[in-house]
């Protein structure tokens, strides 16, 4: 399948968060993909917000801005972890 983000190579998962799944706080369309230039991981998300300043604040605990602060930072740390396991010491 195609991935929703131009500037991705290959889709490795992309999950829909539906608004009544007890599961999560948010509504969107996510993907975990690898990036054309970098050979890295990206995590684009797409998610439905208000329009208040506070629901896009990264400093609001759990808000849009939040979660992508989020996985800004825990990315590099997934993407070592899996060259870890896939190259050994090497990486």
């Amino acid at each position: 399948s195609r991935c929703l983000s131009r500037s991705e190579q290959e889709p490795i998962y992309r999950v829909i968060l539906w608004r009544n799944n007890p599961y999560h706080i948010y509504t969107g369309i996510v993907e975990a993909c690898i990036s054309k230039k970098r050979q890295s991981l990206e995590h684009p998300m797409w998610l439905i917000s208000s329009h208040k300043k506070l629901s896009a604040s990264s400093k609001v605990c759990l808000s849009t801005g939040w979660i992508d602060l989020f996985f800004d930072q825990f990315i590099p740390h997934f993407e070592y972890f899996i060259r870890l396991n896939e190259l050994g010491k090497e990486a």
